[in-house]
């Protein structure tokens, strides 16, 4: 069957046109993309004239695996003539990569066997890849890391210039003055908000480059706004001008008859023959007509609203005869009245009269002015020590990558001979996901096409979804789309194609898509404020399962309403969730599920609901590691080891499971105090460690209480001694372990997310230290926990950002009425809005923000209120993503509030900034969504006192006991021998899949252990950094690191160690090994995979693993070598048979993610050896 859409389809495959096509949800633009890369490869003269960048990794690494299959398949000789499974698109796409395959052995480009050769990045992976061509020029490091915690770097770099400059006498001391002027003299307040334009530079300092000298150019912007706003409404109330003015003169009679002079705006209207001209120095007659229609609140004006003091008495004075003056009057009042009604029925006017209320002036002030070059100033200097901080720490942000590779092509008057080259050897652009780029990237593609021209067999190839944007706090300009598709790019005009077809989701839903986001978007596109209009998709298959569709509803919408201040609501929409996942996987059992929220915090109660209910899930980036109870008891015994008077962490550790005082028995530790102590410091409670040493004098402590410090007096003194003589990590792991920290562990899961807190620990380690908690607590909470191997395979719990590119059989959205939390961020420094005139011409509006106190400034609150605009137009196309993932079912939820229990159900209105708003708008009409063919709506009222049956309150009964350890616990000699039902003590790495943990008694293992993380930090460092010196200086290091894991014999260990590291240093052959450069660079990585056999997933863990040469390396490190008199050849026989299955078992994983050819090896630093398998 032929698509709606095939001939646009087919024509985007002309390889020497440009197009700019819109692909909405579902409508398979990553085939098309993968189409048109086959179609350009069968005419090219090299592989590399294709350039293809799209915004993720994911979808970078999606492009390139669907390219390689068709190639693959089409070397196969697979046609639709001999598979039956092929589909239409799957064959046109085979059919072109047979035509690549031939031009592949007619230019001898060997892509099966390099297909690194296909240039597919992401954008900021291009830049990257420019800035290492260039690296002079571009002044960048290629081989910087990025940095992971970008806000601390741009907090120290604003404090040093704050501190430095604060108390001189320089340009840069009075800029810092005008801004503290703004903020009544906070220090903390400028600091933090340079802090937030420091990490948005990439277009505050483009758009404060542009008010250099240019005062005139930004007023008459401001001007144009106000002209094109007002003849915009001019325009729309011409119909009704003398019906308006009419009523205008009368009101204003009958003020200046009342001597009502409050209405200034109103009385500058007298004696009005026409509309007002649409000018800037007419506003105030514009302000008058709109207090006519709309009251301050922005509402339209009611007939019992039309007061005296409007201009509307209850008598006409004008009239002597008081009856016919009550009667004129009140025709007046009504005439009022139907005309307000006539421009409330007519499209367009009541937002044109919003946007009249927050027009701006037409001219800066003086202060405005100096303001705007200060922050100038400050900015450029900023960005300067900036990005000579970078250099020092060898990092950067994204911010900084994409400024490199703008400069490692030079400007239009002086390219640079990368720009040269880029020009001659790139004959084909193709952008995905470009409704995501910012202005900065946008740049870079126009700087790469700048010397095209039209006809010289050059394409530009965009594809996106305005609809879909959602990145702007990354700058992501939805208008730029919108631009490109009306406006050349430099000499190139891009032919607009628009598809139709959804692929992915079920009839129905398409059609409520349809139905519904016609009225959340705009009727039509709004180039100057980057609205867009909504466009339609039409199902590619009817029914897919007729049976199921005609007796189901496909989408549900259920509300549940509470009283303000409960929480019952919250808890019967969690368990609702909770018995739809459930519903769903007895449906489908092997269906996808995913739960899609907004934002992070509204997923609480639904993960307690779930554990509650045996539920188990796949979570990207949603419980966080930092709130994990295992992980605050970790970092409270961090903080008490390196800090002897924290008493809150110490504390904290007493109260652990692995120590559990009594509340009765920690309050007289924490609060003890030695007789001999002296009197004068009574009033200072002694440290909770020395009491800990000397808890035998401390009177009625429990039995049990004693038996508890007696142990972890000896575990703690222990580790007092070794301070400072152990790494960081070891130290605190081992004390953590003599605790039973494990043992009081209760899954596996538990076990690894310590284990992700010890390696942090391990990284942000300083000489023995963390120095800057901040720093490593930022970090903490940036991790989140990995997936558990257990977990099923096919629930997903994530943000609707995550989810965008993925699709799932059912599709559940909590939480659509909660509020935006960033309603109360504070002012920024600066506001500005890229604005596009009638005439198709960029203009920039930029205010600085007025002094603390000052409200009245129109030019801020304008581009405050288009800020406000813009947000709500991001969160409908945030709405829009989330229920376009759905392909067969499609789930909302969400919980409304009233003031008390009486208020009435249908008079409940949606949360201002919330999703359910941006759906559904402020008219929320629940009969058009009861009557939908497709929904299945229900309102729960939670505000019933018998309602709490509903509820299933010992889901939620978190703690009815205290997990701890018996008193009485004794640590065993290894973790595997001790007898705890249910706990990680059964748990026990196989030879297949490593474990990180270093609580097995093996010392093999412990020895692999330590060489892992030496040859880690080798490839961290490069091996070049690594000595003989540098190896002696490690020696004390890697003996304490093996005396924590519980060696008490360590002098071979620490001898096999030297030995394998100086293998490493003196095998120069195998050094490429250990360089840090190659692509995809990873050590002890790991990932996910699913087994043939059983439902959940599992983790392989593998030592090193990088892409050379198109080739997917896999690299495992051996600390063996043959015994006395053993063959060489022999030894290397045994240890391949060994470990032949599990290289391969990684590759075919790694295979599966990149679809790269692989090879895999055993590295033997004792032997100085590579078996290449």
């Amino acid at each position: 069957m032929q698509e709606h859409d095939q001939a646009q389809r087919l024509q985007a495959l002309e390889p020497f046109q440009s197009f700019a096509v819109s692909a909405p949800a579902g409508s398979g633009k990553t085939e098309l993309l993968a189409q048109r890369v086959l179609r350009l490869l069968g005419i090219v003269e090299n592989p590399e004239e294709i350039v293809c960048m799209t915004f993720a990794n994911k979808a970078a690494d999606e492009m390139k695996s669907r390219v390689m299959e068709y190639l693959v398949k089409a070397s196969a000789n697979i046609s639709k003539k001999n598979s039956s499974n092929i589909k239409n698109h799957e064959a046109l796409a085979i059919n072109l990569a047979k035509k690549a395959l031939n031009r592949n052995k007619e230019k001898g480009w060997d892509l099966l066997d390099n297909p690194s050769r296909l240039r597919i990045y992401t954008i900021d992976g291009f830049c990257r890849k420019l800035t290492g061509q260039l690296p002079l020029e571009s002044g960048f490091n290629p081989h910087t890391k990025d940095l992971l915690e970008p806000t601390t770097l741009y907090k120290k770099v604003v404090s040093e210039l704050i501190l430095a400059q604060v108390e001189e006498n320089n340009n840069t001391s009075k800029a810092i003055s005008t801004l503290l002027v703004l903020l009544d003299n906070d220090l903390n307040a400028l600091q933090s908000l340079l802090v937030n334009l420091l990490q948005d530079r990439g277009q505050s300092i483009a758009h404060l480059y542009q008010t250099d000298e240019a005062r005139d150019y930004l007023e008459s912007s401001l001007n144009e706004v106000i002209k094109e706003t007002l003849l915009s409404l001019k325009i729309m109330l011409e119909p009704f001008e003398g019906e308006l003015l009419e009523l205008v003169n009368y009101a204003v009679i009958n003020l200046v008859f009342l001597d009502n002079r409050k209405n200034a705006n109103l009385l500058s209207c007298s004696n009005l023959k026409n509309l007002p001209e649409a000018t800037a120095s007419k506003y105030q007659q514009w302000a008058g007509l709109l207090s006519m229609l709309l009251t301050k609140e922005n509402k339209w004006r009611q007939r019992k609203g039309l007061k005296a003091d409007q201009g509307f008495p209850t008598i006409d004075s004008s009239i002597e005869n008081k009856q016919e003056a009550k009667e004129h009057a009140t025709q007046k009042k009504e005439d009022m009245a139907s005309l307000i009604e006539k421009l409330r029925d007519k499209p367009g006017v009541y937002k044109a009269l919003c946007e009249l209320t927050y027009l701006p002036v037409h001219h800066y002030s003086d202060e405005q002015w100096q303001t705007l070059k200060a922050l100038k100033s400050i900015l450029l200097e900023l960005s300067g020590l900036l990005s000579v901080a970078l250099k020092q720490n060898k990092a950067c942000d994204y911010t900084e990558v994409t400024f490199a590779a703008l400069r490692s092509l030079g400007t239009d008057e002086t390219p640079t001979e990368l720009a040269f080259k880029l020009d001659y050897t790139v004959k084909h652009i193709l952008v995905d996901e470009f409704q995501d780029t910012s202005s900065l990237q946008f740049k870079l593609i126009k700087n790469l096409t700048r010397e095209w021209q039209a006809n010289d067999n050059r394409s530009l190839f965009i594809v996106g979804d305005p609809m879909q944007c959602l990145y702007s706090w990354r700058g992501a300009n939805v208008k730029q789309f919108m631009q490109v598709r009306e406006n050349p790019v430099g000499n190139i005009n891009l032919r607009k194609i628009d598809l139709t077809v959804n692929f992915r989701s079920e009839e129905k839903i398409v059609d409520w898509v349809n139905d519904v986001f016609q009225y959340a978007f705009d009727d039509s596109d709004d180039l100057g404020r980057g609205s867009i209009g909504y466009s339609r998709s039409v199902a590619s298959r009817k029914e897919l399962h007729s049976k199921d569709n005609v007796s189901k509803k496909l989408i549900t919408l259920n509300e549940f309403i509470d009283y303000k201040g409960s929480t019952d609501a919250k808890k019967a929409e969690a368990k609702h969730i909770t018995s739809l996942v459930c519903e769903a996987q007895k449906t489908d059992p092997k269906g996808s599920i995913a739960i899609l929220a907004n934002t992070r915090n509204l997923l609480p109660e639904i993960l307690i609901a779930l554990k509650a209910e045996g539920i188990s899930w796949q979570a990207t980036e949603i419980d966080s590691l930092g709130d994990r109870m295992p992980i605050i008891d970790l970092k409270s015994l961090t903080r008490a080891l390196l800090s002897p008077s924290d008493r809150i962490a110490w504390l904290a550790i007493l109260r652990s499971p692995w120590c559990g005082l009594s509340l009765n028995d920690l309050f007289l530790v924490a609060n003890y105090k030695a007789k001999s102590e002296d009197a004068s410091l009574s009033t200072y409670p002694s440290p909770i460690i020395t009491n800990i040493f000397r808890y035998t004098e401390i009177q009625d402590i429990s039995t049990d209480g004693k038996q508890i410090l007696s142990r972890c007096r000896a575990v703690i003194k222990s580790s007092w001694e070794k301070r400072f003589k152990k790494p960081l990590r070891l130290w605190i792991e081992n004390t953590w372990i003599e605790l039973g920290g494990p043992n009081s562990l209760t899954s596996e899961e538990e076990l690894n997310c310590c284990q992700q807190y010890f390696d942090l620990l391990e990284l942000h380690e300083n000489f023995g230290q963390i120095t800057d908690w901040i720093v490593f607590e930022k970090a903490l909470e940036g991790l989140y926990v990995e997936p558990s191997e257990k977990s099923d395979p096919n629930i997903f719990i994530m943000t609707i950002h995550k989810a965008k590119g993925l699709e799932f059989d059912t599709v559940i959205i909590p939480g659509l009425n909660a509020p935006n939390r960033n309603n109360n961020k504070p002012e920024p420094l600066i506001r500005w809005h890229e604005r596009t005139n009638k005439k198709g011409e960029n203009r920039l509006i930029i205010g600085p923000r007025p002094e603390t106190g000052e409200e009245n400034d129109r030019i801020f609150n304008y581009l405050k209120q288009e800020n406000k605009y813009r947000e709500e137009l991001e969160r409908i196309r945030k709405i829009y993503v989330g229920a376009t993932r759905a392909k067969k079912r499609l789930h909302l939820t969400y919980t409304m509030s009233t003031k008390d229990r009486a208020g009435k159900t249908n008079e409940i209105k949606p949360s201002v900034g919330t999703l359910l708003n941006a759906l559904l708008g402020q008219n929320f009409d629940k009969a058009r969504l009861e009557n939908h063919p497709s929904v299945s709506y229900k309102s729960h009222d939670c505000r019933s006192d018998e309602y709490g049956k509903f509820i299933d309150e010992e889901s939620y009964n978190l703690l009815v006991y205290l997990d701890r350890l018996p008193a009485s616990w004794k640590q065993s000699l290894s973790l595997n021998k001790t007898k705890m039902a249910d706990s990680v003590a059964d748990i026990a790495p196989s030879l297949s899949e490593k474990e990180t943990s270093s609580v097995i008694d093996n010392k093999s293992k412990y020895i692999g252990i330590v060489m892992h993380r030496i040859l880690k930090q080798i490839v961290i460092d490069g091996i070049s950094k690594w000595d003989e010196k540098r190896i002696k200086d490690q020696m004390p290091s890697w003996r304490s690191q093996l005396q924590g894991l519980g060696l008490t014999s360590y002098d071979h260990s620490l001898r096999l160690l030297q030995r394998s590291v100086e293998g490493c240093i003196n095998d120069k052959n195998n050094h490429w090994i250990f360089d840090s450069s190659h692509k995809e660079s990873k050590c002890e990585y790991r990932v996910g995979y699913k087994p043939l056999e059983g439902d959940f997933t599992k983790t392989s863990i593998i030592d090193r693993c990088f892409i050379l040469n198109g080739i997917q390396w896999v690299i495992d490190y051996k600390s063996t070598e043959p015994s006395k008199g053993q063959s060489r050849d022999i030894f290397l026989c045994q240890e391949v048979t060994e470990y032949k299955k599990t290289l391969k078992h990684y590759e075919k994983i790694l295979h599966g993610i990149n679809n790269l050819p692989t090879k895999a090896g055993l590295y033997f630093p004792l032997m100085r050896h590579l078996e290449i398998i």
